[in-house]
């Protein structure tokens, strides 16, 4: 019967096990890096989408209740203040809503209430606008997030007057 060497490994198959573990660990850190940077890509696209969501049905809502007897005046876009916004008048004192500047940023404001920002890494960009072509309001929400900008648009019809 043969004897087996008992001495244990060589240099050359410690350092061959070696190499093979350092490969596998070097891939396995590069792809759980790659995941992680991928899954915080998308959990932040899917907040800026709920965020225009938010925002842009808030608005809808608002205005496509607005009878066209309540507005005061036109879309203003105020040069000093910043921002697109109309005034509904029903009841006697003006309640904007839409875009407006303040405190140096941007807000949404619905029937004369501020919405809160639900995320501090999202905001409304100074590109933002509403556009009014008969009982037809064209809003272009355009939100900034990590050195990106997303534009949503929409159209709402509101209650003509009579």
């Amino acid at each position: 019967m043969k004897q087996l060497n008992s001495k244990g490994m060589t240099l050359v198959e410690v350092l061959a096990i070696t190499i093979i573990g350092a490969i596998v660990t070097i891939l396995t850190i590069h792809i759980l890096s790659n995941f992680l940077s991928h899954e915080k890509r998308i959990t932040t696209t899917n907040q800026v989408r709920d965020v225009a969501d938010i925002y842009l049905e808030s608005l809808s809502r608002s205005l496509y209740t607005l009878n066209e007897k309540n507005v005061c005046g036109e879309i203003k876009q105020s040069l000093s203040e910043g921002g697109y916004y109309i005034g509904d008048c029903s009841k006697g004192i003006e309640k904007i809503t839409g875009f407006k500047k303040e405190d140096g940023q941007y807000s949404l404001f619905v029937q004369g209430e501020k919405l809160n920002d639900p995320y501090q890494n999202i905001i409304i960009s100074d590109e933002s606008k509403m556009d009014k072509n008969g009982n037809v309001f064209r809003i272009t929400l355009v939100l900034k997030y990590n050195n990106r900008k997303k534009a949503f648009s929409k159209e709402v019809h509101s209650i003509p007057a009579t």
